[in-house]
């Protein structure tokens, strides 16, 4: 079903006494086939807040994604050029015509043009509605508010989802802590556990940690193989076989490469350096 809903303030000039002014605000619903308008430049910024279904905008000269819940925004002076991309694609909007309007979305963590987010705030996107088409005297202020309160709503379910990503990883990350030399323990396997897909895990845990999941497995079994050659006298193949390692000539290929000594040229530097040291008796 194709229907499109907009309204717009009464007042074509933005009241000077606001830090915030709403011009207009609508909800769409699209199909694949519908034409939303002609590509056009504007002065304003609008925020786009989608509640299902999934479509395009074009920036820079790319199309980018916009799925399910997700939130974009374009700044004055940008090319607003939207298509939707699948049978059915709802969003809600607003622009914002005050000459901040680009420093109030930035001040809010609008630094991705496309934000994920957990719902949408129909409820109030209706209650902007309202405000604007009644065209009182206190429309201004009101709309105001309500903006506010629909980019107060864009943190908060940012924080909460940020808050649980960073639980689950933070489990996935006490997971590698506890059960690194245990050789069947993959990446695979810890996003399995953890109920996300592999690669929403190696980019989550990299944009978390600043280091890919699999680096951090396997750093955590050469640091266990460093403090075991320094410690005992097991044979590398034991070495390997304690810290996770199933082939003991890919750990010391790795070991090599970070280290720039094999395992044995390791433990015998490290055993030299003990017994040159001023410390030794």
């Amino acid at each position: 079903m194709h229907a499109k809903f907009s309204t717009y303030r009464f007042n074509n000039q933005p009241p000077d006494d606001l830090p915030l002014t709403v011009r207009s605000c609508g909800s769409y619903s699209l199909t694949a086939q519908s034409s939303v308008e002609a590509p056009r430049k504007k002065w304003f910024s609008e925020l786009f807040w989608s509640q299902e279904g999934c479509g395009e905008f074009e920036l820079d000269g790319r199309w980018l994604k916009v799925d399910g819940t997700a939130v974009f925004f374009l700044l004055p002076g940008e090319t607003h050029h939207i298509r939707p991309i699948s049978d059915h694609w709802t969003y809600h909007w607003l622009t914002l015509d005050h000459p901040d309007s680009a420093r109030w979305l930035q001040g809010f963590g609008m630094s991705e043009r496309i934000v994920p987010m957990s719902d949408c705030p129909v409820h109030l996107f209706k209650s902007l509605y309202k405000i604007i088409d009644s065209a009182a005297l206190t429309s201004d202020t009101e709309a105001a508010q309500m903006a506010h309160e629909i980019l107060l709503t864009t943190r908060d379910l940012r924080r909460t989802a940020n808050l649980a990503k960073s639980t689950w990883l933070e489990e996935c990350r006490q997971r590698i802590d506890q059960d690194f030399a245990d050789s069947q323990l993959n990446i695979s396997q810890l996003a399995q556990d953890c109920g996300v897909h592999r690669t929403t895990l190696f980019r989550s845990f990299r944009q978390h940690y600043s280091m890919l999941p699999s680096h951090y497995l396997q750093n955590r079994r050469l640091h266990r193989a460093m403090d075991l050659l320094k410690q005992t006298d097991l044979p590398i193949k034991a070495v390997s076989h304690d810290v996770g390692f199933s082939d003991p000539n890919y750990m010391a290929r790795l070991f090599k490469k970070v280290t720039g000594q094999t395992p044995i040229e390791f433990r015998i530097a490290h055993r030299q350096a003990d017994i040159t040291s001023p410390n030794h008796s």
